[in-house]
């Protein structure tokens, strides 16, 4: 695992700083495409402010040039959720965390707020064609004209110039259209390809994420971020489970605070900002107390 900090000064430095910090283990980058194994992701920059400012990814199944095969309809951006309000103010300070299979970067802006940007790849998916690659991102290609964030127990918004983002990964139990969603995995089931408005993928942690943490235990523990795909007859898949995130509730912990559990440390972020007031409805420019943990090595 390969850990680093530090500044960057605008999206494209930061982009650049992912791009060469992912070659030096193992990534390619050719033609503005970024690929490891059979895992393609497209990396643009959009500086000036407008709906969709930001680093975006894109994922394909394979390369032909500068162009991507198969590549998911739907786009996922490092960026404000709103088309021009919680922009990401210069400079940052940015964590990086590479692993063998999984990659994630997370900056934090104007004091206490979060942007993440996170791919890799599930071995829980073995379809023809599809990869298991999955993509997440604070915002979805679009912003939204009024509210940035929401984000519940059990869902989040859809994203989109219509909807707010859920900004966590694969909390979006709606329906969307194409780029109005911030997570995407290329899952090959039902005879679909990439998880979309009709083959909605999305993480779940009842009854838990409501339970925890209790007058009796200040601490909650770091749950499993599965990531499941709704079939027919009401059934679920597991298709991933990211292997070194884990999700928790953050009331008692604080941003980029280290944890230690046996052997592991984890780092806690909120995924956007920690408002403890309003802990279980994360609405406008906070995620309450939903969080997650990236395992630390640094």
């Amino acid at each position: 695992m390969a850990y680093c900090t530090g500044q960057a000064n605008s999206h494209r430095q930061l982009a650049n700083i992912l791009v060469e910090k992912c070659q030096v283990h193992g990534w390619v980058w050719q033609q503005g495409i970024l690929s490891k194994n059979n895992w393609f992701i497209k990396i643009s920059v959009q500086e000036n402010p407008m709906s969709n400012q930001g680093i975006i990814i894109t994922g394909g199944t394979g390369q032909q040039g500068a162009t991507l095969v198969n590549a998911s309809a739907t786009s996922v951006r490092m960026g404000s959720p709103h088309t021009s309000e919680l922009l990401i103010k210069f400079p940052v300070l940015f964590h990086l965390f590479i692993f063998e299979n999984e990659v994630y970067l997370i900056a934090k802006s104007d004091h206490d707020k979060y942007y993440y940007l996170a791919f890799g790849g599930s071995e829980l998916v073995n379809q023809a064609q599809a990869n298991g690659l999955w993509l997440s991102a604070t915002a979805c290609y679009h912003g939204y004209w009024s509210q940035s964030i929401s984000i519940y127990e059990t869902n989040g918004g859809a994203g989109g110039g219509g909807n707010p983002s859920a900004v966590a990964p694969f909390w979006n139990r709606s329906g969307f259209s194409e780029n109005w969603s911030n997570a995407v995995i290329c899952h090959g089931l039902n005879d679909t390809l990439w998880s979309s408005g009709s083959s909605i993928a999305y993480a779940t942690f009842e009854p838990l994420i409501s339970r925890l943490p209790t007058a009796h235990f200040a601490d909650s523990p770091l749950l499993p971020y599965n990531v499941y795909l709704q079939r027919p007859q009401n059934k679920l898949s597991l298709i991933a489970q990211f292997d070194n995130a884990r999700f928790l509730r953050i009331d008692n912990h604080e941003p980029e605070q280290i944890i230690t559990l046996g052997h592991e440390r984890w780092m806690i972020f909120p995924f956007f900002r920690k408002n403890i007031a309003s802990r279980s409805r994360g609405y406008g420019n906070h995620t309450g107390t939903f969080g997650w943990a990236i395992r630390y090595e640094g």
